[in-house]
């Protein structure tokens, strides 16, 4: 803890600092230091993670753009490689998946992405590790020049967005394709699915066109998933921003 204050105090960031555990466990080891100091929460989080491990990574807060999912394999096959964008809160926590049936033209990235991933399973095979991997990059503003941090953080697990890949690619991979999680406690919509397809109305999931609201979890979870199908990014932003003002509250 010691350490990590003198750090801290002999150095400076403009928008803060990320303090990260070396295993992550899926967001939750990690925290954002929204002042130069450390509050009192901020050094229980430390010590918790000290008490588990000896490691802590300390990282500055980038502005980030966007944020991209890379998943492949360990061993590499360049067959099964895909990027896709991911949309997170402001704070960086997952808000859900962006599939689109051709490139973006914001991912100029895209090759250089790959090589990461290639380099990664190389690596990775080398250690004795085999199967699923997702590795989190995103682009981020440098002054007026976009910069793209390429490794984030290591998964050696399927992808988080693995579920919704494949329904994509089952009812409307010709469209855009985006999985939302919404917090049920937050969400006015009820539990009861035909009243909650018939609030939709004609926004409502249709097989015949591939558009729409569709709800893509049981609705009693805690984290109810929806997904946005349309045409292009604009109409499935649109079909979200319905939804959250006639649902979220």
């Amino acid at each position: 803890l010691e350490e990590l204050e003198a750090f801290l105090s002999g150095t400076s960031s403009t928008a803060g600092w990320v303090v990260k555990a070396e295993h992550g466990n899926a967001g939750l080891a990690n925290r954002r230091l929204a002042r130069p100091g450390l509050s009192a929460a901020d050094q229980r989080f430390v010590e918790d993670r000290l008490a588990e491990d000896d490691h802590l990574v300390v990282e500055p807060w980038l502005p980030r753009d966007r944020d991209w999912c890379v998943v492949f394999d360990a061993p590499f096959d360049p067959g099964n490689l895909r990027i896709h964008e991911t949309l997170c809160t402001a704070a960086g926590a997952l808000i859900g998946a962006l599939f689109e049936p051709e490139r973006d033209a914001a991912m100029l990235s895209y090759e250089e992405l790959g090589v990461m991933a290639e380099n990664v399973a190389a690596r990775l095979d080398r250690e004795g590790y085999f199967g699923p991997v997702c590795v989190d990059a995103f682009t981020w503003h440098d002054a007026d020049r976009s910069r793209l941090r390429t490794f984030v953080d290591l998964n050696c697990r399927l992808s988080m967005s693995d579920a919704a890949h494949r329904l994509w690619q089952r009812i409307a991979p010709e469209r855009t394709f985006f999985y939302r999680f919404f917090n049920r406690r937050k969400l006015n919509l009820g539990t009861d699915l035909p009243i909650a397809l018939g609030a939709l109305g004609p926004r409502r999931y249709d097989r015949r066109s591939r558009r729409g609201i569709l709800i893509a979890s049981p609705l009693g979870l805690g984290k109810v998933a929806i997904a946005f199908v349309a045409q292009g990014r604009s109409e499935v932003f649109e079909l979200e921003r319905w939804f959250r003002e006639r649902f979220e509250s």
